[in-house]
């Protein structure tokens, strides 16, 4: 199991959300029409490093976890969750 992210911070996510989301000169047809969509200056913009203070995040655990079977699974995905609390 390959489990290295894709960025490394919220940033890079960001700018790599901008890079995709953008109008692509190749299928202009498709991807103008939801330019309008993308704010200018794109997404990193509005990034703030207490974005999310106070906020909650909820897990649904059941039905989407209950397939794991594996006791390293399941410690796994429970460090992760310990880690975002």
């Amino acid at each position: 199991m390959n489990n290295r992210p894709i960025c490394r911070t919220v940033k890079d996510a960001a700018y790599v959300l901008d890079a995709i989301a953008g109008v692509d000169a190749d299928d202009y047809q498709a991807t103008s029409k939801v330019a309008k969509y993308i704010p200018p200056g794109g997404y990193a913009q509005f990034l703030n490093a207490r974005g999310l203070q106070g906020k909650r995040l909820g897990i649904v655990r059941n039905p989407f976890f209950n397939f794991i079977t594996g006791s390293l699974m399941k410690e796994t995905l429970n460090g992760h969750f310990s880690t975002l609390r």
